[in-house]
């Protein structure tokens, strides 16, 4: 982490000395600071900087301008917004870097506290280093991707989905990569785009699904399993038909498996969809609605759909302990998934004490880097049971 470049935007030079300082202490040795927007957008003309720590209330161009500025420059390093505002306009602004190019984006309230610099940095570290997949100097194109669909090089990952309560892993999500002849493993970023432009989103469920199953058949995987599926493929009129056909070939009982239905999609309950879902439940099949609070029309959703599970998206947990807005949120989520006797997921735990919080809340399950990193069939039959808090 002392190899990094940081820059401090503030327009308060006893604060921002005060914030270079304390990076110095945990060995972020490359700062500088400047105390406006426009001295900002001046230096990294000439220099590059790995993370930007931006004062929001600052004369002549506020942080808002110069973040946005940042973005149409095309920087696509890290973010730490600064601000002793009110947590909705932090998060309102942390929503809308979130949209834009940067690699990771945070907020600290001021007076920033060295525990929360420290778990900032170390995740930006975590999130830009150790887990960064280098993709910019890829290239491929259709042809590519339907040879690697059509010729076993798309294969399963899994993260494992531990119990609050028991602390074992108890089911996985499986998650499409890509191994490359030339790149290695390719996470869905790479290929989901062009995938999901020429159509092909069938495929792919069908791919992931058949690994899934013939992993099963083999004995490798032993822990129930959820699998994205999209709007479209479950309003196809045989999806049920083609799944439980396929789960009898391989002789593996179709409650092995939920499936999850993104969010994010605009909701059109067709009689067919409706049809499919019906028939999943009748055999067993979990229905896990992802993302949740992220989308289109959530309530209408859960009222019209045999849903068993909410999955709250990462959005909402990651640093939910310092954002009162996300926790009204989470409990909010908690309590109508319980008054609708569903399981509760929380994707995005990455640290113990949100882990505790959520445990203490009532949360089922846990999905995230602290419980479980994707992993290839291989590391998840050697992967240790979590052995957090």
């Amino acid at each position: 982490m002392n190899d990094l470049n940081v820059l401090i935007v503030d327009d308060h030079k006893f604060q921002a000395n005060v914030l270079a300082n304390n990076l110095k202490k945990i060995n972020i040795l490359k700062v500088k600071c400047v105390y406006s927007g426009f001295d900002a957008l001046s230096l990294m003309e000439k220099q590059d900087f790995d993370l930007i720590f931006c004062d929001l209330k600052m004369p002549e161009m506020d942080g808002v301008k110069l973040l946005s500025s940042l973005n149409e420059l095309g920087f696509s390093g890290g973010v730490v917004v600064l601000s002793a505002m009110d947590l909705s306009v932090l998060s309102t602004v942390k929503t809308m870097c979130a949209n834009f190019k940067f690699s990771f984006v945070d907020v600290i309230e001021k007076p920033i506290k060295s525990e929360r610099l420290s778990f900032i940095t170390e995740q930006f570290n975590k999130n830009t280093y150790t887990n960064k997949v280098p993709t910019e100097n890829i290239e491929y194109d259709i042809d590519d991707v339907l040879f690697a669909l059509r010729n076993g090089e798309i294969i399963n990952y899994y993260q494992p989905q531990v119990d609050f309560k028991s602390k074992e892993t108890v089911s996985v999500e499986v998650l499409a990569r890509w191994r490359h002849p030339v790149y290695g493993i390719l996470p869905p970023s790479v290929f989901l785009p062009i995938i999901e432009e020429h159509n092909l989103t069938d495929e792919i469920f069908n791919i992931v699904f058949i690994n899934t199953l013939k992993e099963y058949s083999s004995g490798s995987l032993l822990y129930k399993s959820s699998i994205n599926v999209t709007q479209d493929s479950l309003s196809k009129k045989n999806f049920s038909e083609d799944f439980f056909y396929q789960c009898e070939k391989y002789a593996i009982e179709p409650n092995k498996f939920t499936i999850e239905l993104t969010e994010r999609e605009a909701f059109n309950a067709s009689t067919i969809l409706l049809e499919n879902l019906s028939r999943l439940r009748i055999q067993g099949v979990g229905v896990s609605i992802d993302d949740f609070g992220t989308g289109y029309s959530s309530l209408m959703k859960l009222s019209t759909l045999p849903f068993t599970e909410m999955k709250v998206d990462r959005s909402f947990v990651t640093n939910c302990l310092e954002d009162d807005a996300k926790k009204i949120i989470i409990d909010f989520s908690y309590q109508l998934s319980k008054e609708m006797n569903m399981a509760i997921v929380a994707e995005g735990v990455e640290d113990e004490k949100t882990w505790s919080y959520l445990n203490e809340m009532g949360f089922d399950l846990c999905q995230g880097f602290y419980t479980g990193k994707p992993m290839s069939i291989e590391e998840l039959k050697i992967s240790d049971e979590f052995d957090g808090v």
